[in-house]
């Protein structure tokens, strides 16, 4: 719990209910001083696609009865739908390859097998893509607007690999 100002056994039994953390210093925050937090939250993202989206190795040694992990579609569709508001933050220009590792992950998780979803099933909704198809576009989307405004990435490093 959160206590402000001093011990709890000096104030008595008012002083007992936790505060909440003043969102004024949140607020405050130059934006310089988000730099490290969006830097963080980019490669957090950037790892857990990576190894949620990795093929699993052939011949590591591996048992031919172990299970291997094959993450569901929900958590991809749920990944990939919070990258829209870390792409402006994201250092694709600055930091080279980071442009093709965020592809990469993109076209790993499309390619992950669906159990959800089987391959010619007509799904419920007007549109024929699932969820996970649909937020790889309005990632692909947002890329392309981020492209837009961002003088030192360019639509041809995106779409020539």
């Amino acid at each position: 719990m959160l206590y402000q100002g001093k011990s709890p056994v000096d104030e008595g039994p008012q002083s007992l209910t936790p505060q909440p953390p003043p969102t004024e210093n949140i607020v405050a925050m130059a934006p310089t001083q988000w730099v490290p937090l969006w830097a963080a939250a980019w490669t957090s993202w950037l790892r857990v696609g990576e190894e949620s989206t990795a093929p699993p190795l052939v011949g590591s040694g591996q048992a031919a009865d172990e299970d291997v992990y094959v993450p569901s579609q929900a958590f991809l569709a749920a990944l990939v739908q919070t990258l829209p508001s870390l792409l402006p933050h994201a250092p694709l220009h600055s930091q080279p390859g980071q442009l093709q590792r965020l592809l990469r992950v993109l076209h790993q998780a499309v390619g992950v097998p669906s159990h959800d979803y089987p391959p010619f099933q007509m799904l419920a909704s007007d549109s024929a893509l699932s969820p996970l198809q649909d937020a790889v576009i309005n990632t692909l989307t947002s890329l392309q607007n981020v492209s837009c405004t961002q003088e030192e990435m360019h639509l041809k490093d995106i779409f020539v690999t």
